[in-house]
């Protein structure tokens, strides 16, 4: 899995368990920009995670500082003070981000390492707040020295139906024959390779 997905997939998961069923999570492709933005209030009430790269070290393998962001949207149909601080039917912006952080902070990623809070953000204006109709924050995470881990998904492997070797040992013959062999069907014409394997039903 890659460590990304699997760390995005995290906070997600962690989320859920404390800002409720009406918040939506999901997760972005990059930081948000006003067109992305309109379309995201109309959506509703969410938290949006997304990875904003880092800096990026060779010790002990690749490793970065991952940063991810998440974004909280609050909308209501009541003032900037519901929107932030919420009501009696109505989570607001400043209850999400207080449970995200302490959820979040020091949550230990399996294989990967632990998520540390660095900063909490107040992205909207007053002009833009009364725009909108909404409240937007955004928390920074990070990752500290996250390694780049690659493991092959067997599963999505087409089965390894047949095994075919062909030997010249020392080799006596030149690339171009090689090259001939190797052709399908092979082409034996001038030369010969000294011994042959082929192994098939391996899938069995």
């Amino acid at each position: 899995m890659n460590p990304i997905v699997t760390v995005e997939d995290h906070m997600k998961t962690e989320a859920a368990k404390v800002v409720g069923q009406k918040i939506r999570l999901d997760s972005l492709p990059s930081a948000l920009n006003v067109g992305l933005l309109k379309k995201l209030i109309n959506a509703g009430d969410a938290v949006y995670f997304t990875f904003l790269g880092g800096p990026v070290s060779d010790e002990d393998g690749a490793r970065v500082n991952g940063r991810f962001d998440a974004y909280v949207i609050v909308r209501h149909v009541g003032d900037w003070e519901a929107r932030r601080r919420g009501d009696t039917t109505t989570i607001g912006a400043y209850e999400i981000v207080s449970r995200l952080v302490k959820q979040l902070h020091d949550s230990v990623v399996t294989d990967i390492g632990s998520i540390k809070a660095k900063r909490v953000s107040n992205l909207f204006s007053i002009q833009l707040e009364e725009a909108y109709g909404a409240a937007l924050y955004a928390i920074t995470f990070e990752v500290p020295d996250m390694p780049f881990l690659y493991e092959a998904d067997l599963d999505a492997m087409d089965d390894f139906i047949t095994f075919d070797a062909q030997h010249d040992i020392p080799p006596h013959e030149t690339d171009a024959e090689h090259q001939d062999w190797l052709q399908e069907p092979p082409d034996y014409t001038d030369s010969q390779p000294d011994a042959q394997d082929t192994v098939t039903d391996l899938n069995q």
